[in-house]
């Protein structure tokens, strides 16, 4: 029997097999009858429980001809390979496997991850609704099937219709000022700040300065670790050269140990602190990662 000449998607190996038995060493999914000369057809691709997704793929058939399609794999991809395919930066995508809204396979032989269609469709559709404002919880339960995605799409709908009156009301209340020909020097902001303060009672949402005014800088933190941990670093140095220099007048190691430990100590608490500020940055951030 002559072989088709196939059209392939990059998820599928190209190392496919066109046979009348059906087997394939080590992996035997579906298989297909084709007898048009031309045909396009949905596959699912699983191996192992991993559902790999729907892939189209168009065969170009030798006429009169009945041919059986044998996959034999799957082609697996690193992160890097898949942050070029989807758009979605490395950070963003380990941050969704945190979440739980994704959850790649480990290579059993080094322990990196390895993702294949399945996994690239997920991110695809996180992009999607993430693009549309979806929260994460939202898209949670979807996954999970508490929440299919009308149902989901239409509460969002209700978020985004709330958040248009919401402009629409901080768009008035812009257009009133400017209209007042107010003067930073002269205004009266306690008396906007009362109407907007009725006006939140009766369901408005004005900006969350506490939300948004959190510090977002790094700099000032790292410098005064990086010095610290210098500093520390050259007094270590020189004891050690002291006691490498002149053994004998050095004190015993002992005390040299004890002595070495106490900066040692210094730059462990430099660097905690800035790990606890560097979390309390991100934290205030919070939608550095999760807003795409």
């Amino acid at each position: 029997m002559r072989s088709p000449s196939c059209g392939w998607k990059p998820w599928l190996n190209p190392l496919h097999k066109f046979s009348q038995s059906g087997r394939t060493a080590g992996f035997s999914p579906p298989s297909f009858l084709l007898p048009k000369r031309s045909a396009r057809f949905t596959m699912n691709v699983s191996r192992k429980g991993i559902n790999y997704g729907y892939r189209k793929i168009l065969l170009d058939l030798p006429p009169g001809e009945r041919c059986k399609l044998i996959v034999s794999g799957v082609k697996k991809m690193k992160i890097n390979e898949v942050e070029q395919l989807v758009g979605i930066t490395k950070r963003n995508i380990r941050f969704y496997e945190k979440e739980g809204l994704l959850a790649p396979g480990r290579n059993s032989d080094n322990g990196y991850r390895e993702y294949g269609g399945g996994e690239v469709e997920t991110l695809k559709q996180i992009k999607l609704l993430r693009k549309l404002d979806v929260p994460l919880e939202e898209i949670r339960r979807m996954q999970q099937g508490g929440l299919t995605l009308t149902d989901g799409l239409r509460r969002h709908l209700i978020h985004l219709e709330r958040q248009q009156h919401n402009l629409a009301t901080t768009h008035a209340l812009c257009q009133e000022l400017v209209e007042a020909g107010e003067q930073l020097s002269s205004l009266d902001a306690g008396r906007y700040l009362d109407r907007m303060e009725h006006m939140e009672q009766e369901g408005v949402c004005f900006v969350n300065i506490k939300k948004r005014d959190t510090a977002k800088r790094y700099i000032g933190p790292v410098i005064a670790c990086a010095l610290i941990v210098a500093l520390m670093g050259a007094v270590i140095a020189l004891m050690l050269w002291a006691v490498l220099t002149e053994p004998q007048e050095s004190p015993p190691l002992p005390l040299v140990a004890v002595l070495a430990a106490i900066p040692g100590a210094v730059i462990l608490g430099a660097v905690a602190a800035l790990w606890q500020r560097i979390k309390q940055i991100k934290g205030g951030e919070e939608d550095a990662a999760s807003q795409y």
